[in-house]
């Protein structure tokens, strides 16, 4: 677990240096970074078993996502404001924290659970690739925000509950870190559109 949450502080670290120089970045080369943030992944996936490259490989995830996190922090930092974006943002945290003590802190071992979290997220990521192309209703959006909250909610007890019952060894530990830099990332976004859908409410 130290070994686990040592490396995710460092991923944090790298993300809050890409949100930095994502300000210099300009808006066309945001969709092919995301696209190679999804690259990354996949990569990590087929590497977990080489530590060095799995590193590698989670640390130019980390740093491409701050660089992809900077234009959607700003868009809620001007409509919300800074103060509000933050005060999501340590909301999230204690979240996060909550859960992931409890996750790991469960006798039952949970991996049942893993194949119904992943249906579910497939099922979200395609609901909202369709929201791209048909506006959904501000109710609609808003129930598939609170579903997104539900789900990396129980992604993080689920993940650190993993962390309790699995042999992990050395070159598990970037894949884990960065499954729980996306828990904590997408739960951050999914309060940040509910927060966002009252205000403008």
């Amino acid at each position: 677990m130290r070994k686990v949450l040592s490396f995710l502080t460092i991923l944090w670290t790298i993300s809050g240096i890409g949100v930095i120089v994502g300000q210099f970045v300009p808006p066309a080369f945001i969709l092919p970074l995301i696209v190679v943030e999804l690259g990354l992944i996949v990569a990590m996936l087929f590497a977990r078993r080489a530590e060095k490259m799995g590193r590698l490989l989670a640390l130019s995830f980390a740093l491409i996502s701050g660089v992809t996190l900077y234009p959607v922090l700003y868009n809620y930092v001007g409509l919300l404001g800074g103060e509000v974006v933050l005060g999501v943002f340590v909301s999230t945290a204690a979240v996060f924290a909550i859960y992931g003590t409890v996750g790991y802190s469960l006798t039952k071992n949970l991996s049942a659970m893993g194949k119904y979290l992943f249906i579910a997220l497939i099922a979200i990521v395609v609901v909202s690739l369709f929201g791209f192309f048909v506006p959904f209703s501000s109710g609609l959006s808003l129930l598939i925000s609170a579903a997104g909250v539900l789900l990396f909610s129980l992604y993080t007890i689920y993940d650190f509950n993993q962390i309790r019952h699995q042999h992990i060894t050395d070159a598990m530990i970037p894949l884990i870190a960065v499954n729980l830099y996306l828990d904590f990332i997408n739960l951050f976004l999914h309060l940040l559109r509910i927060v966002a859908a009252f205000t403008r409410d």
